[in-house]
């Protein structure tokens, strides 16, 4: 009885079961010791595992393999494929998680809101940074009116200088916030 007379090895095997004769199949096919084991029990977890650690582990060939575990060389590799297959899709779901969790942090980090500063804060603040030699709203937070006034200057080339002294910033704070919104170069912001 040969394999390709039925459309798969599930269909052939029961064939053989049917008719009594798998051992003597297996014997012919050279697996004498598969034929005196039970070769179509279910692969149990244990099973699985000492199969995982004899590949990554011991290394072992295909036969040897077949021999260690009492499993036809079919059995062994379509039980690899299994196992690889298992491992990938939990492969992709972490991914997946990894990914959901990166644009739920980038989303929140967008929808923070702006923090205000109380009037007693922001005279604090200005009194400590002209103490200090920085200019009055040196780390404050930019408003929206703020930010459109800086953009407007720029484009109409008013000097990164005459802008940083009109909103009582640092030329550095108003070069930054210009390449954070795309409009200065890289090279450009180095030279402040």
């Amino acid at each position: 009885m040969k394999h390709r007379n039925y459309d798969t090895a599930q269909t052939f095997n029961k064939k053989l079961n049917e008719q009594g004769q798998i051992n003597n199949y297996l014997i012919r096919s050279g697996d004498t010791e598969l034929a005196s084991n039970n070769c179509f029990k279910k692969w149990t977890q244990k099973e699985e595992q000492e199969l995982i650690r004899l590949v990554t582990e011991e290394k072992l060939t295909l036969s040897q393999l077949s021999r260690t575990m009492k499993r036809s060389r079919g059995a062994i590799i379509q039980r690899l494929d299994i196992i690889f297959e298992r491992k990938t899709e939990q492969l992709k779901s972490i991914e997946q998680d990894i990914l959901t969790f990166a644009t739920q942090k980038k989303e929140n980090k967008k929808a923070k809101k702006p923090r205000t500063l109380t009037k007693k804060q922001k005279v604090e603040k200005r009194s400590k940074n002209l103490r200090n030699g920085r200019p009055p709203k040196s780390h404050f937070p930019w408003s929206e009116k703020e930010q459109s006034y800086v953009k407007n200057m720029y484009a109409k080339r008013v000097s990164i200088y005459d802008i940083a002294d009109r909103c009582q910033r640092s030329p550095k704070a108003i070069a930054a916030h210009l390449k954070n919104a795309g409009l200065m170069s890289v090279t450009e912001f180095s030279k402040y």
